[in-house]
């Protein structure tokens, strides 16, 4: 049986986000933050329309992504992006 005593934590440290990860966030949000919502939903559907077709699309990720924002979106927002997803399957 090990020892309590004994035991060391490991130091883990969260990776700095890139310099370049910032910009390249603030360059999507100009590029998006004028269009109402039908022109977004296009946008989307064009966008994932590529990624099929390049065989890059991840259905997967993109859940993971909408779980791991779940704590911080309504259930209205929620319902929302579930039905996007569905949309995009």
């Amino acid at each position: 049986m090990r020892n309590f005593a004994d035991f060391k934590a490991e130091e883990k440290r969260a990776e700095a986000p890139k310099p370049e990860a910032g910009e390249e966030l603030r360059k999507s949000f100009d590029k998006y933050k004028d269009m109402d919502a039908e022109e977004l939903r296009k946008t989307l559907f064009e966008e994932v329309g590529k990624q099929k077709e390049n065989g890059t699309f991840d259905i997967s990720a993109l859940e993971e992504g909408v779980n791991n924002m779940s704590a911080f979106l309504t259930a209205e927002q929620m319902e929302n992006l579930k039905n996007l997803l569905n949309q995009i399957r």
